[in-house]
């Protein structure tokens, strides 16, 4: 074992903010969240040092907390309030744990109004506008960085982002919130949750910027799939997770690989050509 993997294995790691994105910066942090959290792991002095399977797997893993904490407030405020977290991703800040998971994320003072920030198109465009920019302007870069970081499939993380967006649509909090609303902002509250309901359920985006030509796809569309099970159907994740390549990590509950044998890279690959 080399003086740098010794010497990080007893760092003293506490809570701190961090929104160093650069790809040295992105590539140090999940090294550091590997050795603190996944000591099974081979002693590396690099992330790039691990098997490229072992990468998407930590990345993935470290991705589990920060897509929670983004996702929950986002949601939320679009739904809720009608109003869009502006949080592009070179200013994104994080609060890490001292097990550098992410506790949760700095939200912006004044969230953009989606009325006021797309005029005359109606409350349910609005929403939809207001959620695509999300997208693309938090999401999506982030899934690129730590693609080039971590040899992460972008698919893999938009399926973990979708299962999060789905499973928050769903949960007993945000319906107990909307009962809370006045009659007349429940209604618009209804009309923006049926909106985001359709990032999960379309195979195209819903949006205004596919007139005169073809709509963005959806790369949230239909995360789990359905699959039968001593009788029963049972949510299944599209894209595994890749979480049972870090050593002492079983298979979730959802994972596909629970009704089929594990498959290469190259087959998931082969699967989205």
């Amino acid at each position: 074992m080399d003086e740098s993997s010794r010497s990080d294995r007893t760092e003293q790691v506490v809570a701190q903010d961090w929104k160093e994105w650069s790809e040295a910066g992105l590539a140090r942090l999940l090294w550091r969240y590997a050795r603190l959290n996944h000591q099974e792991l081979a002693p590396v002095a690099r992330l790039d040092e691990w098997p490229t399977a072992q990468q998407e797997a930590i990345a993935s893993e470290w991705c589990r907390t920060l897509l929670y904490r983004l996702l929950v407030p986002v949601l939320s405020g679009v739904i809720l309030r009608g109003r869009l977290m502006a949080l592009p991703l070179p200013s994104l800040c994080l609060h890490l744990s001292s097990a550098l998971t992410t506790e949760g994320v700095e939200l912006p003072e004044a969230p953009l109004d989606l009325q006021e920030r797309w005029p005359d198109v109606g409350n349910k465009m609005a929403t939809a506008l207001g959620l695509q920019e999300f997208l693309e302007q938090t999401l999506q870069p982030l899934f690129q960085r730590m693609s080039g970081v971590a040899n992460c499939r972008e698919r893999l993380l938009w399926c973990s982002a979708a299962c999060y967006w789905q499973w928050w649509l769903q949960t007993p909090e945000l319906e107990s919130a909307m009962a809370a609303l006045p009659a007349e902002a429940l209604t618009q509250a209804r009309e923006r949750l049926l909106v985001a309901r359709l990032f999960i359920e379309q195979s195209v985006l819903p949006c205004q910027r596919c007139e005169g030509g073809e709509c963005p796809r959806n790369p949230m569309h239909q995360p789990l799939r359905w699959r039968h099970k001593e009788g029963e159907q049972v949510p299944v994740r599209k894209v595994c997770c890749q979480r049972h390549q870090i050593p002492g990590l079983a298979l979730c509950s959802y994972c596909p690989h629970l009704f089929a044998p594990p498959r290469t890279r190259r087959d998931d690959q082969s699967e989205q050509e």
